[in-house]
């Protein structure tokens, strides 16, 4: 046996630069190049590039093959043709290797394990920003992809007996390793070496209805032969994973342990057929208009919130509500954009930005008119750029005339105190939350409390500049603790007795804040208007909270910014 037996990697590219992916392919060559493994040849697969994509692989001293293909797997199976290792793994132009170790780890596994093919979990990204793991687990493979291709390494022998389908555009590569598994002569292996970095684009998510029509197929072309679907107990298989009992005992049989295959399918997939164990929130997320390859990742890492999200959020949210949290939490946490009409937003914080860009300086301020014929100057502290900006930087900018005075944010129907209640805007920023409660309620004292420098001095300018006479500034920090502003201290020294409205906004710190105003919200029940967004355990740690108060009461969901990051998605609570 050859102590250090060849491995081919293969990369399939088309148009690199035409599609700005020459940053990342050049992080994937120089990934595989940085391995410590020393006997690779790294091949490339190109679908006849006309933007520079070949000249940039001569640069690179790469080894490729140049003439158009029919889709990626057409030139996987090309790559196979042309590989001379013992072993091939795959590794798309826009990923990479995080650790110099794991060819060599993968090899090592094979070697010593006597395998066909290893796999592995890796990491994944959808924005550049979170990074996900997608966990491996054979046991879901009779209902999912059970890890990513860019982790398997296999002999290339397999490949030639057994090539990629390509009948299939989006999950050839399922097809070809559930049709591995079934034949029970190769040896499958988890590496236990997370290396892989993935990059998703989301084709699945693209073409939901092809990938679903596609998983039909496989299912149809490697189940049925051994076990009789009718069309419909195929179409629950394939996309909702509901696998029929008898079946189930046949695929169990291809485990060691088939205690494991069930429980894989009963946390899984198979939710629906067990109501009394069901997570609403996971079996809604499951059937979204996502796919399985983004939402099994995100249920795995947040398994130990799921509970608390379900039972003290989501199914005390409305229909309408669940649907707009699922799309929220989608977005927040794996970042994709299940809706991609942001035409309207686009349009409100473009005009936003010329209107801001109008004032001669950042003293000038801008002139507000609202339905009921008030009229506000309001001042910012966003200064006057030089150039547009991009939307996560107009986020920044703009959100305070576009999320408080366009859309508001921090005011739905139903949830609203009496005019003459008091209020306290917790996190105050400039002054546009103080502004929009005293053009809602021109009778109710509002407390409005910052901590930041420029942007309470910009307050005390919005307060004094227009004779809001009602709204009080305070500087402070909120919280429950020693040298911070606790409502509950400050509503009992002041004899405060009829709060309406509690709104935080406090960057993270929303938690410490209403851990300061308990006697006071148990007392006064006034409505709350709360983020879930600033934590990653805001949506399951900030409704238990208010759960764990004692008090009846019902909650809304309001989720203003759907174009990036998942931001300003909010509670309101009222209590009975």
């Amino acid at each position: 046996m050859k102590a250090n037996p060849l491995v081919t990697v293969i990369t399939a590219t088309f148009n690199i630069i035409k599609n700005n992916r020459e940053k990342s392919f050049i992080q994937a060559v120089d990934s595989v190049k940085s391995q410590t493994y020393q006997n690779i040849e790294h091949i490339i697969i190109d679908n006849a590039s006309t933007d520079g994509t070949i000249e940039l692989c001569q640069k690179l001293g790469l080894k490729y093959f140049s003439e158009p293909d029919t889709g990626i797997f057409n030139a996987f199976n090309k790559g196979v043709r042309h590989a001379n290792g013992k072993y091939i793994i795959f590794l798309n132009s826009d990923d990479y290797y995080h650790d110099i170790h794991g060819i060599a780890k993968c090899v090592k596994t094979l070697e010593k394990q006597d395998a066909d093919l290893c796999y592995s979990e890796c990491y994944f990204t959808t924005n550049e920003q979170n990074r996900l793991i997608y966990p491996a687990n054979l046991y879901g493979i009779f209902f999912q992809m059970p890890f990513c291709h860019q982790t398997v390494m296999v002999k290339t022998d397999i490949l030639k007996e057994y090539p990629f389908d390509e009948s299939y555009d989006i999950i050839a590569d399922y097809k070809w390793i559930l049709q591995l598994f079934l034949t029970k002569k190769f040896k499958f292996v988890d590496t236990h070496k997370n290396f892989v970095f993935f990059r998703f684009n989301g084709e699945a998510l693209k073409d939901l209805q092809k990938t679903q029509i596609e998983g039909v197929r496989v299912i149809k072309e490697l189940i049925t032969p051994f076990y009789k679907l009718s069309q419909e107990e195929l179409e629950a298989y394939a996309i909702k994973g509901i696998i029929p009992d008898k079946l189930q005992t046949l695929l169990a049989k291809y485990y060691e342990n088939p205690t494991n295959f069930y429980k894989t399918l009963s946390q899984r997939v198979n939710l629906a057929k067990q109501p009394k164990n069901n997570n609403q929130f996971v079996e809604d997320l499951m059937y979204s208009k996502s796919d399985k390859s983004v939402i099994l990742p995100l249920i795995d890492s947040f398994e130990p919130q799921l509970e608390d999200i379900d039972k003290y959020l989501y199914t005390l949210l409305n229909e309408e509500d669940k649907k707009t949290f699922i799309d929220f939490f989608i977005k927040r946490y794996a970042r994709l954009d299940l809706d991609d009409d942001f035409s309207e937003l686009d349009r409100m914080f473009n005009d936003t930005e010329a209107l801001y860009q109008e004032r001669n300086s950042i003293d000038d301020c801008i002139e507000l008119e609202f339905a009921n014929d008030k009229k506000i100057n309001f001042y910012s502290t966003t200064e006057i750029f030089d150039k547009p900006l991009n939307k996560p930087e107009q986020l920044l900018a703009y959100y305070e005339f576009v999320h408080s005075f366009i859309l508001g944010e921090y005011n739905l129907d139903g949830f609203t105190p009496k005019d003459d209640d008091v209020i306290f805007d917790c996190g105050a920023a400039n002054g546009d939350t103080a502004i929009l409660f005293n053009v809602l309620y021109p009778n109710s004292k509002i407390y409005s409390i910052e901590c930041e420098d420029k942007c309470y001095q910009c307050l005390c300018k919005n307060v004094s500049e227009n004779n809001l006479n009602n709204i009080k500034p305070i500087k402070a920090f909120i919280g429950n603790t020693d040298g911070y502003f606790k409502i509950d201290e400050f509503v009992n020294a002041n004899n405060i007795t009829n709060i309406g409205l509690i709104k935080f906004d406090i960057e993270g710190y929303e938690r410490q804040g209403l851990a300061g105003a308990i006697k006071t919200i148990k007392e006064q029940k006034p409505i709350l208007i709360v983020p879930i967004y600033h934590l990653d355990d805001d949506c399951s740690v900030i409704p238990k909270f208010i759960a764990e108060l004692g008090i009846p009461y019902e909650i809304r969901l309001k989720w203003l910014e759907r174009r990036i990051y998942g931001a300003d998605c909010t509670l309101f609570i009222k209590f009975k």
